[in-house]
C-alpha cells in the first residue's frame, strides 16, 4: 500500500502513535480511545508520520487504512 505525505489515512482506536527523540528512542507515545482521520506528513518505509495533537507523530503503516476519495 502506498501512502504519500498530504494524503488522509484512518487509524483505528486502540493504535499507538509515538514520538522519537533525537537518539530514535520512544520519547512518548498515545494510545487511541477513539479512531481518527489523520493527515500524512511522512512516508518511511514500515512508518507513517501523522499530524495529532500539533506535531508529527509516528504509527505503523500496518494499522492504518488509506482514505480514498469519494
Amino acid at each position: 500500500m502506498s501512502i504519500d505525505r498530504g494524503e488522509l489515512v484512518y487509524v483505528p482506536s486502540e493504535v499507538a502513535l509515538y514520538i522519537y527523540d533525537s537518539n530514535l528512542n520512544i520519547s512518548d507515545y498515545s494510545v487511541l480511545n477513539e479512531p481518527k482521520n489523520l493527515l500524512v506528513t511522512e512516508s518511511k518505509n514500515f512508518e507513517l508520520g501523522v499530524y495529532f495533537r500539533g506535531m508529527t507523530w509516528y504509527v505503523k503503516k500496518r494499522d492504518v487504512y488509506k482514505l480514498e476519495a469519494s
